[in-house]
């Protein structure tokens, strides 16, 4: 639904505002499948922010105590206390975080607590007293520091190269590397001496180490961890079994990338895949406790598709419907879609056992508002039941499209899917359409689902903040098929023409003319991303076609209907080619727009062609990553680079094998430059020096070409279009010398653009403005970097563009050029002084200033104390820990 929302703004100002100033909700949205309960640990313990972070200030102090409590270890009794104070009091913190969402807001002491316990370095102590059977207390406790220690912080956002990605295995390598102790863990799983409690723990850190890693699973499953578990599964007590259960359902799959299979020969000989088949149907059968059953279950679904298996398994599986949790209803409904899809022919089967039945009783037991995933799930099951021509008329024998009808116009999240299973309902044979269209009214139904096309999304308004209308596409298209479809029955009777009458016509040209006058431009993008006819054609084809079945049947309104449809056609044919007209000057704007910053270095395809390299550029801390052809000219690379930086005067180097720097002056040593980064699998690193930041082009570019083509220039690389840029040229050829502006008149400009936007703006804060565009720091703005500068005032709201014209106006102070960090402008006290006097008019005093800032730095994280680089700042900024001038972050500079 978000996407369909986003593709039908995405040319829009709406859009572009949107996306900018939320870009960090948008973020967290896109992270939502982490809030699910990542299942690295059997037990997972649900508590209050409060006890939450009261658990974290506990393993803080567990931490400063460690060391005193694990002194010593001569007794097994000792090293049981010291592994249970561990557990308890420092890794279990970790646990009172369900998801990886949650560990994130706590990233440095979460990270802290796993880095506190590897450097006490006891994991191989800790390991060895996993075999002492004799010991069942201490055997227990070591069990449990090493569950809550395999599977690692597990905390979301964590970069792929990070040593504590769940990928790279770092912790569960700290236990494999120990001699034999998972191979003594399987054995002992059977041990006839092995105790309840102990073994229970045993099966809950194999599960641990198995899950989310494909490479722990498969070693599990080749020391034969699957027979161990199938001989656990009778005459156990209820919490072994559940352990086994979960255990035995993450070696099946669960937890694990369905992408990343089991290799074949594994899978023959260690996997025993009927036998886990037979083990988890007996466990569906002769128990009834919650988390048995979800985990057999879930172990089922991963095993079922593709194998042979009696139809008592699928009656068990939806008997099971019916049992009260919605976490095991949400398995299942999650089963049958995979082995529908997987095998067509099992639909039938399901309907005969009566799985229509159990979705009936799902839909109305299920209608809370937080349930709406088991409903979504039962609406994906009917879609794909739907889907086989087979049982159409049996979803419809079954009254379930009563059941969609009311989804559609009252659950939000689930329109979208119940729409669908309505559009693949129509799909029936005569009968059924006739029951669907007389008996059910449903072209009335659908005539009602036109207004929906505009809605005010919750869902928008809760992740985006966005409170306009969005502009549902997707149902409209299947609101139209349906009734394409249900149009296209053969010689119908006047009873089911007459369902087609005006109610439906007036809806659908108050539907027609809103695409093609007010929502255009969303219209058009829809269209452009579906690569076919416009809805509103669709549409018209329809109505033509409801014309015709009131002729064809000779009904009472079939020349009333006639005269309608005639006269709207012919207004319609009018507005269509209106908006035919502004799409396509829409098209070639959009075109003109996508290739301007490209055309400089694309526009001579001679030298482009084969493959692609990947170029890192380095530049003042600025470091961006460009893919260009193998086959470029180093004159294009370098245009490439004035246009990402703004630099006119460039100067090139890579470093050598030898790691000496090589200046690139050719197209040869471009050429050799690209071949060493080809034979080393490695980007191409290219280091840029530059004596400006985006002014001076006219000290090479302006000296060496005429006046149209130095606009032409700047008009390629920047928003301004050639008459703005020919108006502002005349201005500065009138009024400076030499093309460049001294600070006073900068100022008196700077408040003659800024008068009809009514900003009140202090000398210091023009002041910063010069300094941020003045980058030949020669006291003057010439005209490029006059036209460069307002470019940025250009760029989206809260733009990076703009956080680094904020950040460099203030950082590049008279003495940045002395300092010896000059590569990398940072921001100190005085500076952060300036930024504050400059956020309000009239300015604050310093005195009262000089604390907030001084508290401000203090309470921040900072690489160096006292100063901050880009990042940091931006942050801050964000956050709101640092307040700029709103002129920096939202002024737009007029279009004239």
């Amino acid at each position: 639904k978000i996407a369909a929302f986003f593709v039908c703004f995405k040319q829009s100002d709406d859009f572009t505002a949107v996306r900018s100033r939320y870009a960090e909700l948008e973020r967290n949205s896109t992270t939502q499948r982490s809030s699910i309960r990542d299942d690295s640990n059997m037990i997972t313990v649900t508590t209050s922010t409060e006890d939450k972070k009261k658990s974290l200030e506990r393993a803080k102090k567990g931490i400063k105590n460690m060391s005193a409590n694990i002194r010593d270890l001569t007794t097994p009794e000792k090293c049981a206390a010291a592994w249970k104070f561990i557990s308890e009091n420092i890794l279990s913190a970790v646990e009172c975080f369900a998801t990886a969402e949650e560990r994130f807001q706590y990233s440095d002491d979460v990270i802290r607590i796993y880095e506190r316990v590897r450097e006490m370095s006891i994991i191989s102590q800790v390991c060895r007293h996993v075999k002492e059977i004799r010991y069942p207390e201490l055997q227990r406790w070591a069990l449990r520091l090493l569950t809550l220690y395999a599977p690692g912080p597990r905390i979301a956002h964590t970069p792929k190269d990070s040593a504590i990605h769940p990928d790279n295995m770092m912790h569960k390598k700290d236990i494999a590397r120990q001699p034999e102790v998972l191979e003594r863990s399987v054995i002992l799983i059977t041990h006839p001496r092995t105790r309840p409690k102990v073994r229970a723990q045993l099966l809950q850190f194999l599960g641990a180490f198995a899950s989310n890693d494909h490479d722990a699973r498969v070693k599990l499953i080749q020391i034969g961890i699957v027979p161990a578990l199938l001989k656990c599964i009778q005459r156990v007590p209820i919490d072994v079994l559940r352990s086994v259960a979960w255990t035995l359902s993450i070696i099946c799959g669960h937890t694990h990338d369905r992408k990343k299979a089991v290799p074949l020969e594994v899978l023959k000989k260690h996997m025993y895949v009927g036998k886990c088949l037979a083990g988890q149907y007996f466990m569906l059968n002769n128990r009834e406790d919650e988390d048995v059953l979800v985990h057999a279950a879930c172990g089922i679904r991963y095993l079922l598709p593709g194998q042979k298996y009696p139809a008592s398994v699928i009656k068990r599986l939806i008997h099971l419907l019916q049992f009260p949790s919605g976490r095991l209803a949400k398995i299942l409904l999650g089963c049958f879609t995979d082995l529908i899809k997987i095998r067509d022919s099992v639909a039938k089967c399901l309907v005969e056992f009566g799985l229509l039945k159990q979705i009936q009783w799902l839909l109305k037991r299920y209608t809370d508002t937080s349930e709406y995933d088991i409903r979504l799930q039962c609406c994906e099951l009917l879609a794909a039941l739907t889907g086989e021509l087979g049982c159409v008329a049996e979803v419809i024998d079954h009254d379930i499209i009563p059941l969609m009808v009311s989804l559609i116009f009252n659950d939000d999240i689930v329109r979208n899917k119940a729409m669908e299973v309505i559009k693949l309902s129509t799909q029936a044979g005569p009968k059924q359409l006739k029951h669907l269209v007389i008996e059910l009214n449903l072209v009335k139904t659908l005539s009602n689902c036109f207004p929906l096309l505009k809605s005010y999304d919750s869902v928008l308004r809760e992740i985006y903040n966005y409170y306009g209308p969005s502009y549902n596409f997707a149902f409209l298209e299947d609101v139209v098929d349906s009734l394409v479809k249900l149009s296209s029955l053969t010689g119908p009777e006047v009873e089911y023409v007459n369902q087609f009458e005006f109610e439906l016509l007036d809806k659908m040209k108050g539907v027609m003319r809103q695409l093609v006058t007010d929502l255009n431009e969303q219209a058009f993008s829809w269209k452009e991303q579906r690569k076919g006819p416009g809805i509103e054609v669709e549409m018209k084809t329809l109505m033509m076609t409801i014309q015709e079945m009131h002729t064809k049947a000779k009904t009472p309104a079939m020349n009333h209907i006639q005269r309608i449809v005639g006269e709207f056609l012919r207004e319609f044919d009018s507005l269509y080619k209106k908006a035919d007209a502004k799409r396509k000057r829409m098209k070639v704007q959009q075109l003109k727009k996508q290739s301007s910053t490209d055309s400089l270095w694309e526009s001579e395809g001679k030298d482009i062609g084969g493959p692609t390299i990947r170029v890192k550029c380095f530049f003042k801390g600025r470091n961006k990553a460009i893919k260009l052809p193998a086959g470029v000219k180093l004159e294009r690379l370098r245009t490439k680079i004035r246009v990402e930086y703004g630099i006119a005067n460039v100067k090139l180097q890579y470093k050598d094998s030898d790691g000496d720097p090589i200046d690139l002056e050719s197209d040869s040593d471009l050429r050799s430059a690209i071949e060493q980064a080809k034979a080393n699998y490695e980007p191409l690193r290219i280091e840029i020096q530059s004596a400006s930041k985006f002014g001076g082009a006219g000290d090479d570019f302006k000296d060496h070409h005429s006046k149209n083509e130095y606009i032409n220039y700047l008009f390629e690389t920047t928003e301004f279009s050639k008459k703005e840029l020919h108006t502002i040229y005349s201005g500065f050829e009138k009024q400076t010398n030499n093309m460049k502006l001294e600070k006073e008149a900068f100022s008196r400009g700077m408040k003659h653009v800024i008068k009809k936007s009514k900003i009140d703006l202090s000398e210091k804060l023009i002041g910063a403005i010069f300094s941020a565009l003045d980058r030949g720091e020669d006291g003057t703005v010439d005209f490029e970097e006059y036209v460069r500068g307002m470019n940025v005032f250009r760029s989206d709201p809260y733009s990076d563009e703009r956080y680094k014209m904020v950040f460099e106006g203030y950082s590049i102070t008279p003495d940045y050029y002395d300092r010896p960090e000059r590569d990398e402008p940072i921001l100190r006290l005085d500076e952060l002084l300036a930024i504050y006097q400059n956020y309000s008019v009239p300015p604050l005093p310093l005195a009262t200033l000089k604390p907030i800032v001084e508290n401000a730095l203090n309470e921040m994280t900072l690489q160096t104390p006292g100063q901050m680089n880009f990042e940091e700042f931006k942050d801050a900024v964000k956050n709101q820990k640092i307040l700029v001038n709103k002129f920096w972050l939202t002024y737009k500079y007029p279009r004239f």
